[in-house]
């Protein structure tokens, strides 16, 4: 049933198509001119779903958004000409909080309503069922910075290509342990703060499926481990189906925890989950079965 979102844009015209487009769709609209008006409104009138913009006067859509992930989390769509996929801008939001992005067809003022009118009914929709975990408290989180206007640049220039060697162990690698022939290589990622941001601009390039996949045609499944958590659409849920089919073990996040339950969701439903735990408890089921398997 359609509830009410709250449209944050500087643009008269596209906070009046953007207004349109729902409301003909039966949710209940509410308008904002800039992040500060954005923040207030949040508070009184408490929207089930926010579209923000990002260049706004008085304050931007990236400040309105962490403070409204810190007074009252909420799903948050960014609706600008800077939000495609794998935009620093777009990366930033979806660190900071924000659940999706839709990039504004033809720049920053569009006629183009019609390009985005399903994507936008769609996610809107999609994210109105989202159930956000309460943030931290107030005392906790970093005072948010005024940032100045962005240029207003659809994508970032192409980075040129990079190419990383090592010294070989040997001149001829061996096998993997158990392995079912041999392996050309292995891909290791270390991070730690500010990890979650920073592989935003990696995995989300490396589909679950191709990566479990991949590892199944290196290694039996018995010495595989899956975990599947929270995210839109069913990427990895086949894939973890088949490995738990051929005996390897799957993890899916509980509803209970997840910010969207669509992945796991659909691994659960395929009967391809060994265990079913919120997101605190899978490190643990982790050490466990690693432990074994060594």
């Amino acid at each position: 049933m359609p509830g009410k979102v709250l449209v944050v844009d500087d643009s008269a015209l596209m906070r009046r198509l953007l207004s349109a487009v729902l409301t003909q769709a039966g949710w209940t609209v509410a308008a904002a001119r800039n992040g500060r008006e954005g923040v207030e409104q949040l508070l009184e009138w408490q929207p089930d779903v926010v579209t923000l913009d990002i260049n706004m006067p008085e304050m931007d859509g990236l400040t309105a958004l962490s403070l409204m992930m810190q007074a009252r989390p909420t799903p948050i769509i960014m609706v600008s000409s800077l939000t495609e996929k794998g935009a620093q801008a777009t990366m930033e939001a979806l660190a900071l909080g924000a659940v999706d992005f839709i990039a504004k067809p033809g720049g920053t003022i569009s006629l183009s309503i019609d390009d985005i009118q399903a994507l936008l009914l769609e996610k809107v929709r999609t994210a109105s069922r989202i159930r956000l975990r309460p943030g931290r408290p107030a005392a906790a989180m970093p005072a948010p910075v005024q940032r100045a206007p962005r240029p207003a640049l659809a994508r970032p220039a192409p980075a040129s290509p990079r190419t990383t060697t090592s010294a070989p162990a040997s001149a001829s690698p061996a096998p993997l342990r158990g392995g079912m022939g041999r392996c050309p290589g292995l891909v290791l990622i270390g991070i730690s703060t500010g990890g979650p941001r920073t592989l935003e601009d990696v995995l989300p390039q490396l589909p679950a499926d191709v990566m479990v996949e991949s590892a199944m045609r290196v290694l039996p499944a018995s010495q595989l481990v899956g975990v599947l958590m929270t995210g839109m659409g069913f990427d990895g849920a086949q894939a973890m189906a088949e490995l738990k089919a051929r005996g390897g073990r799957t993890i899916a996040e509980a509803e209970s925890s997840c910010v969207v339950f669509g992945m796991p969701s659909e691994l659960i439903q395929r009967g391809g989950a060994s265990v079913v735990l919120p997101s605190q408890d899978v490190a643990r089921q982790l050490r466990t079965w690693v432990q074994r398997l060594g």
